[in-house]
């Protein structure tokens, strides 16, 4: 798992979501696509599965790919 702390909070709009997000974490299973978990600020959970690749970011962080 990645948290990444959104400061200052983005404002996020679109057909699934329409909230002040302060907090964002990716989630990556072995076995499995990785998914992202939103918060807002109230503290509401969001979950999303993506397709984008993660490596550069993986890469980025040090950790093994």
């Amino acid at each position: 798992m990645i948290k990444i702390p959104l400061e200052p909070s983005y404002q996020l709009e679109n057909k699934w979501i329409n909230a002040l997000i302060d907090e964002v974490i990716i989630i990556i299973p072995e076995t499995e696509k990785p998914f992202l978990l939103i918060f807002d600020d109230e503290n509401n959970s969001y979950f999303f599965t993506f397709q984008i690749k993660i490596d550069k970011l993986l890469k980025t962080l040090g950790f093994p790919i």
